[in-house]
């Protein structure tokens, strides 16, 4: 079965244009097994509705492997670690780039090429409300992109 899986990712992601923009609505999760707990966008708190959270991007929990692959080829532009948090690895894919955030681990290298079957690294399973999520973003440009409409339908 994981390497029926392995073939079934590899005849996807063959179907993908060079350009990530031809793409757009066809490309994988950067996850496997996921719940979205946070949209895209502005939206109300789950637990305070008084209080309206605005997402770049969204958030995922990790539901089973947590390891993250990039959603379309590209080159690693920066990783970034501030301290007292986990990393982010930025991809750049033209004059897009896609954003994983909330990483424990990371094995790439800036300036890597990387495609759908590298292993960006591990998300974050510590303690607290971060962990098994994953911030994922996707910027044409200047403008942040609601991922839903880039990703394939689940």
């Amino acid at each position: 079965p994981a390497n029926q899986k392995a073939k079934d990712a590899a005849a996807k992601a063959e179907a993908l244009a060079d350009d990530i923009k031809s793409n757009k609505g066809k490309l994988p999760w950067p996850v496997r097994s996921f719940v979205i707990t946070s949209p895209f966008g502005e939206h109300e708190h789950p637990l305070v509705p008084q209080i309206k959270i605005s997402n770049n991007g969204v958030d995922l929990d990790i539901l089973a492997s947590k390891d993250i692959h990039p959603v379309h080829k590209g080159k690693v532009s920066r990783i970034i670690t501030l301290p007292g948090s986990n990393a982010t690895v930025i991809i750049r894919h033209g004059d897009v780039i896609t954003v994983y955030s909330n990483l424990q681990q990371v094995y790439v290298k800036v300036d890597q090429e990387v495609d759908v079957y590298t292993n960006l690294g591990k998300v974050y399973t510590g303690d607290g409300l971060n962990s098994n999520i994953l911030h994922f973003e996707i910027w044409s440009g200047e403008q942040k992109q609601n991922p839903e409409s880039w990703l394939r339908k689940q």
